[in-house]
C-alpha cells in the first residue's frame, strides 16, 4: 500500500484539485490537520462547505483519514460525551471510507489508523491510542497515528508537542504523521523525518513562503510505501528526499474491522 500524507491545506482549491487528481495512485490519503485557514479572506462557513464537499468526493475514490488541527477547531463544535470535536468534521466523519477524530480503523487490511483530534484532552487521546494499540495487536498490522502536532520530549517546545511525545513514547506506533512546525512559524531546524524511539515521525508541514503559496503547483507532501519500507518527501522546487522506515507486522493473521474495502 502507498499512503499520501499531507497537512496544512488551508482550504486552497488548487491543492484540493491536485489531491483529487492524485488519489487513484494511493491506497490511503492521510491529512494531518489544518484543512481550514482562519487567516484566509474566504469566510469560514464557505471554507467548511468547500472542504466538506472535497473530503466527501475524495472519500468516494480512496479511503481518507483526517485529524483536526488548530485552524479546524475555532468555529462550531459538538460535545459527544466528554469529547469536544469540530462540528463540521463530525458531520463529514459519517461518510463511508472516511475516518476522523477519535476513530480507529483497519484500512484495507493493510494498516491500522488512529486519528487524534486537536480539541481532545490527553486522557481522551490516551484512550483512543489504547484502542489503536489493541487493534494493532489483534490484526498484527502496522499502526499509523494522525496528530497535527509532532511529538517532543521538551515541554518548552509546546504543550501539544509534549503531550504527543508522551503518547508516542508509551504506545510506539510505527508511523506518527503530523503537519506543524516546531517553534510555530519558524522553519529553522525543520526536519520532515525523525525517529522517536521505534516510531517514524513524518511531518508534512507546508514550507512554501506565505506570499508564494498560490504559486505552488502542489502541496508539500510525503509518500509512504509500506511494502518497500520507504518514505519520500516532496516539496515544490526542492529535490526529492527519501528515507527507510521500519514497518513492523506483528503476525501473519490479519483480522478485525476492514475499512474502505
Amino acid at each position: 500500500m502507498r499512503i499520501l500524507v499531507v497537512a496544512d491545506l488551508g482550504s486552497k482549491a488548487p491543492w484540493y484539485g491536485w489531491l483529487q487528481a492524485q488519489a487513484y495512485r494511493f491506497g490511503l490519503v492521510a491529512i494531518s490537520g489544518d484543512l481550514l485557514d482562519v487567516f484566509s479572506r474566504l469566510p469560514l462557513p464557505a471554507q467548511v462547505a468547500n472542504t466538506s464537499a472535497f473530503l466527501t468526493t475524495l472519500a468516494g475514490h480512496v479511503p481518507v483519514a483526517v485529524c483536526s488541527g488548530n485552524h479546524d477547531s475555532v468555529w462550531e463544535f459538538v460535545v459527544q460525551g466528554q469529547e469536544f470535536r469540530p462540528s463540521w468534521l463530525s458531520r463529514v466523519a459519517s461518510v463511508a471510507s472516511l475516518l476522523a477524530d477519535g476513530q480507529t480503523q483497519s484500512v484495507e487490511d493493510r494498516v491500522v489508523v488512529t486519528a487524534l483530534g486537536y480539541l481532545a484532552t490527553l486522557e481522551q487521546k490516551n484512550r483512543w491510542m489504547a484502542e489503536g494499540a489493541r487493534l494493532r495487536s489483534q490484526t498484527g498490522l502496522p499502526w499509523l497515528v494522525l496528530h497535527h502536532h509532532p511529538p517532543a520530549t521538551d515541554e518548552r517546545i509546546g504543550h501539544e508537542e509534549y503531550c504527543a511525545g508522551l503518547l508516542a513514547a508509551e504506545f510506539q506506533p510505527e508511523l506518527w504523521c503530523s503537519g506543524r512546525l516546531y517553534g510555530q512559524h519558524s522553519t529553522k531546524g525543520f526536519m520532515w523525518f525523525q525517529r522517536f524511539g521505534s516510531t517514524s515521525v513524518l511531518n508534512a508541514a507546508q514550507l512554501v513562503p506565505a506570499g508564494r503559496v498560490n504559486e505552488a503547483p502542489f502541496p508539500t507532501h510525503i509518500v509512504v510505501d509500506l511494502e518497500a519500507g520507504l518514505a519520500s518527501w516532496h516539496r515544490p522546487g526542492a529535490a526529492l528526499a527519501s528515507v527507510p522506515v521500519e514497518i513492523r507486522y506483528q503476525s501473519d493473521i490479519h483480522h478485525g474491522k476492514n475499512f474502505g474495502a
